[in-house]
């Protein structure tokens, strides 16, 4: 379990890598590195720094989902959050539990960090054909990923609300 999890929260890193060394070359020296709301560029950078601050960036992330992941395991059931926290960490639930909560939280970092990605894609897009984002795109990047986070969120909150019926009893 834990090595498919860090596999797949690689997975946006190796993209990102496999993008900028795909397309680093045809950069222009100076890109922009900041979109306003309206997609046209308002802030630049030479391409090598935002390389740099891309790629930090996206490794921070990477390791805070990985960190979350590894500590939630590692922590105390008083600093765990839950509903019926009594049943869900109880001797006999908790390692269930706890690997569910690890592969959403996974699940969270790998969507956010393709959102990065997508993004970085988009600017990508616009240096080289020196253009705005198109609008659509920011909103079906952002939308998505608030959709597919707001899904893990409710199904996360739906499982730990309720007590199976049969232990109910």
């Amino acid at each position: 379990m834990k090595n498919r999890i860090k596999f797949f929260l690689t997975i946006p890193f190796l993209l990102f890598i496999v993008q900028y060394y795909s397309f680093y070359h045809l950069l222009p020296q100076e890109i922009a590195v900041h979109f306003n709301i309206s997609g046209n560029p308002d802030r630049w950078s030479d391409k090598s720094t935002a390389f740099i601050t891309h790629f930090v960036i996206l490794s921070a992330m990477t390791f805070l989902f990985l960190g979350i992941s590894y500590l939630i395991g590692k922590m105390s059931d008083s600093l765990i959050n839950l509903p019926n926290k009594h049943y869900w960490l109880n001797s006999e639930n908790r390692e269930k539990s706890i690997n569910y909560l690890k592969n959403t939280i996974a699940t969270m970092g790998i969507l956010t960090n393709l959102f990065i990605v997508y993004f970085n894609q988009l600017s990508i897009k616009a240096n080289l054909d020196q253009t705005a984002i198109p609008i659509f795109h920011s909103l079906a990047g952002m939308i998505g990923l608030f959709l597919f986070l707001g899904i893990l969120i409710f199904r996360l909150y739906s499982k730990f609300n309720n007590i199976p019926e049969s232990e109910n009893r």
